[in-house]
């Protein structure tokens, strides 16, 4: 059990590694002791010498540092939210020092307000090694485009719009439980928007001036006109995620377009001229001229027109992509479902574009796993990719009720937002969780998560024709369905117990197959298709010796069970005595069956010790397929598909 600690300080950071250096040392000398904080440093994928900066300060600070492709801004603070022991969480820019009384500032207040719902807001303000430009000036003290302390004093219990990342801190506890970054922001908004949908939990922001961090990175006119254009594209992200009047007043999406409709002819122009006049301010300041009112105002009015602009600008932009995509989306959609070539000569050419796009989609890559200790290997270097993902998963999950999650449908060939409800639901520390192998359902073909999967998986691995001879251990669900659909020679089937004859059919068109007696005779099969069937047969390796025999030399069996990774061997839940008397070791679970209301008792969660199984049996090619995918909507962790095939 981790000794939880008052405060963890959690920078993200992405090749800054000469700024973090200094943010570093500010730390070392906190008049809170050592013992009461921890440095969570999440690099995002920087390719400085980062690392090594930060190695230099494992003798002087309790620092640990966890590396992630770089994901953006939202996505490495949650990783340190995921990482952190502390009870308070401090988010510190890579850029900005600490004073030495700042983390103990942020401790008190805390005290002060101890409700889960209240965060701490400190005061930054320009390092003193710095020249302070007039652009510097007018970004933080007059046009409160970086930030607007003037218009708010020590005390203040503020709103969710105060919550500014890289300087406040906030109860663990409370973004568990309600929230945490939307990984969809890489720069800009992650902040504001957290805030806002914490507000719908009681949250508040203290500012404290007492408690003060310097920010060392000057800023240019240049820069921060690059700034302002990926703010104004958050911006228009956060609108879009929340129809709120007061989130599309805070975004300033209001108008965006008939002002830019205005000014976008002289946009460049007066771009050029704010640059002109903010290097003569700079000539000025560094030779020491004086600077009268007239100069400083029609300074300060370019770099409000510019700044104005460039917000506007980036909000545009993200619109347009936005729209553009959604055209594309609605344009592949009734290319697919009107699939008819144009007449004359551009018949074969339109067939080729309309195969092309058939075929478009992201990439899919699963990970061949063929013991437990390959799949051990296989999780140490996977540790900074799961925190992502779980990271990404807890996003959604705010008040128990419907959501939708972006995707790509491969059964579908488009985007579409998958749809998540709580049927099936389970807790994991207090937090209520989807079933997200059951759930995220497409609605155009209404698969879910597993069915999707599955079909993918078959196709990408084993590369089936059309008149592949298939036998699939279901007869009764939309899955089959599918199948059944696409292939011209397929053999599905259910238990129905000794009531009906092995390879009958009844009166509801039903074929009963026992799995551990198959009627069919020897080598019949290219594939065979199970999925979630043999931990409910006792005697599971009997079923499998039948699938070997059925099987045509080079087919291949394609399945899924319960499976628990972490496992060498398989964990017997029940066991079946004389006169089918049924011995429990473990309480009973039973899974869904649509042909029993009652559910079907599951004797096994299999282990590594399957695998080993299925080649004593004869089977060559023995693997787990390891998948998960955010862009095909296959959450919930890691899920595992066998593939075992059978050689001449």
């Amino acid at each position: 059990m981790h000794k939880t600690l008052p405060l963890s300080v959690i920078i993200c950071t992405y090749n800054r590694a000469s700024f973090l250096k200094l943010v570093l040392e500010s730390l070392d000398k906190q008049t809170l002791p050592k013992e009461e904080f921890e440095v969570i440093i999440i690099d995002d994928g920087s390719s400085d010498n980062t690392k090594e900066i930060v190695k230099s300060f494992y003798t002087f600070l309790p620092i640990k540092y966890f590396y992630q492709n770089n994901a953006g801004l939202a996505s490495a603070k949650n990783h340190g939210i995921f990482a952190a022991q502390g009870k308070i969480l401090l988010f510190l820019d890579d850029d900005d020092i600490a004073t030495p009384t700042l983390l103990e500032e942020h401790l008190g207040t805390h005290r002060k307000y101890p409700d889960d719902y209240y965060a701490v807001l400190n005061f930054t303000k320009w390092a003193p090694h710095l020249t302070i430009t007039p652009l510097m000036e007018f970004v933080t003290d007059i046009g409160s485009f970086l930030f607007s302390y003037p218009a708010i004093k020590s005390g203040d219990i503020l709103d969710y719009t105060y919550f500014w990342g890289g300087r406040s801190s906030c109860k663990r506890t409370f973004l568990i439980e309600y929230g945490i970054f939307n990984p969809v922001f890489r720069f800009g908004c992650e902040d504001i928007e957290l805030g806002y949908r914490l507000s719908l939990h009681g949250f508040k922001v203290v500012y404290n001036s007492r408690a003060v961090s310097q920010m060392i990175r000057p800023v240019t006119f240049d820069d921060f006109c690059q700034r302002l254009k990926k703010q104004g594209r958050s911006q228009y992200i956060f609108s879009t995620l929340h129809d709120d009047p007061g989130v599309h007043r805070w975004a300033e999406i209001i108008g965006a377009e008939e002002t830019w409709h205005k000014i976008r002819s002289v946009y460049d122009a007066k771009i050029r001229s704010a640059r002109e006049l903010d290097k003569i301010a700079n000539m000025k300041l560094k030779y020491n001229f004086e600077f009268d009112d007239l100069t400083m105002r029609l300074l300060h009015r370019a770099y409000w027109w510019a700044f104005k602009a460039c917000k506007i600008k980036g909000t545009i932009e993200a619109k347009k992509e936005s729209l553009e995509k959604a055209h594309v989306d609605q344009s592949e959609e009734t290319l697919y479902s009107t699939v008819e070539p144009l007449p004359n000569e551009n018949k074969h050419y339109t067939e080729a574009y309309v195969q092309k796009q058939r075929e478009y989609q992201p990439q899919f890559v699963t990970a061949k796993i063929s013991s437990c200790g390959d799949y051990r290997k296989y999780v140490s270097s996977m540790a900074s990719e799961y925190l992502k993902r779980e990271h990404y998963e807890r996003s959604f999950l705010k008040d128990s009720k419907p959501f939708s999650v972006e995707g790509y449908c491969y059964i579908c060939k488009k985007a579409v937002k998958f749809y998540v409800d709580y049927l099936y639901s389970y807790e994991i520390d207090g937090v209520l969780m989807p079933n997200w192998r059951e759930r995220l359902a497409c609605p155009h073909c209404g698969l879910n998560n597993r069915m999707r999967a599955s079909i993918h998986l078959f196709k990408q691995l084993l590369h089936p024709s059309r008149e592949s001879k298939i036998y699939i251990s279901e007869q009764t669900t939309s899955l089959y369905q599918w199948f059944v659909s696409k292939y011209a020679n397929v053999t599905g089937s259910e238990y129905l117990g000794k009531g009906t004859t092995h390879g009958k059919i009844n009166a509801r068109g039903i074929r009963n197959e026992d799995m551990t007696h198959l009627s069919f005779a020897d080598n019949q099969f290219d594939f065979i298709l199970s999925f979630d069937v043999f931990e409910h047969i006792p005697d599971f390796q009997k079923a499998f010796q039948e699938c070997f025999r059925v099987l045509k030399h080079n087919g291949s069996l394609f399945f899924t069970v319960p499976f628990e990774v972490n496992s060498e061997k398989n964990i017997i839940r029940a066991v079946k005595k004389e006169k089918n008397n049924i011995e429990h070791l473990l309480p009973p679970e039973y899974h869904g069956d649509p042909l029993n209301s009652r559910g079907c008792l599951a004797f096994y969660c299999f282990g590594w010790e399957m695998l080993s199984q299925l080649r004593q049996i004869g089977f060559a090619h023995v693997h787990a397929h390891v998948y998960c995918s955010e862009e095909f909507g296959y959450l919930g962790g890691e899920q595992v598909v066998f593939v075992a095939g059978k050689d001449t």
